[in-house]
Formats: C-alpha cells, sequence, structure tokens
C-alpha cells in the first residue's frame, strides 16, 4: 500500500501504486479486499486523507521537478479518482494530507485554560520569579 486513510466508522482504506486500486484494509489481519480501479496511475509520492466527510488523494508523481501535485476525490464506493485541482506548480510537493476536522465534518475539540486556571498560573509563574529575583539579591 503507498498510502492509507481511516474513515469516521473505522474503515481502513488503502491505495496501492503497484495495482492502481482502491481497497479496504481489514484492521484484524490485515487482508487488503479491492474496491475497484482508480482509474489513475498512482505515485509513489501518494497521501490519502479525510477532509469532512470526503476522501481526497494527493499524488506527486515526478517529485523534485516542477510538475504540479494532483489531489482527487475518490468515491469509496467504487475506487473512481475524480480530478479536483493542480496544487501547485513550483518546488512545493505534497505527499500527505492531513485535516484538523473528523471524517463526519464537525470540528475537532481544542483544550483550554478557564480563566481561572489562567490566572492561577500567571500567579504561580510571578511567585517562582519573584524568589528567583530575591535569591539572586542576596
Amino acid at each position: 500500500m503507498s498510502a492509507l486513510a481511516c474513515a469516521i466508522d473505522g474503515t481502513l482504506y488503502g491505495v496501492s501504486h503497484d495495482t492502481d486500486k482502491f481497497y479496504t484494509i481489514n484492521k484484524t489481519n490485515g487482508t487488503a479486499t479491492e474496491v475497484g480501479d482508480l482509474t489513475i496511475p498512482v505515485a509513489s509520492q501518494t497521501g490519502l486523507g479525510y477532509i469532512g466527510s470526503k476522501l481526497y488523494l494527493v499524488a506527486d508523481w515526478f517529485a523534485g521537478s516542477n510538475s504540479p501535485t494532483m489531489l482527487y476525490e475518490i468515491n469509496i464506493v467504487t475506487g473512481a479518482a475524480s480530478f479536483v485541482a493542480n496544487l501547485d506548480g513550483g518546488a512545493l510537493h505534497l505527499e500527505n494530507l492531513a485535516s484538523p476536522e473528523e471524517a463526519a465534518g464537525s470540528p475537532v475539540a481544542i483544550p483550554t485554560l478557564s480563566q481561572w486556571a489562567l490566572m492561577l498560573l500567571i500567579g504561580a509563574m510571578s511567585l517562582i520569579s519573584m524568589r528567583q529575583l530575591k535569591g539572586r539579591s542576596l
């Protein structure tokens, strides 16, 4: 497999640059089951990733050249890849995808400090600083 992605329901998908096919992968025993032909050649530098509820493939066929990195949307039922965009045409080459969202499209919660916890942290840091300054003056 050249690239893997996991859906929110736990389904593991993969693509192979040896076969140019799209697969589901059994997470218990590693068996790959062909879903279908991607309809494009798969580059060895390929990444899969969910953005919202859609699965995308990014492919860079000629890393190190000025060829564009291509973005495709994958139909998870048929395996067919549909062209979305050329992502660049210069020195930038993408080989993977990541999204801050879960596959269902809901934002991922980022933990934050409450106002009181932040004030307590600032107070503790002030006490530590005052002790260090007091120790230098002796």
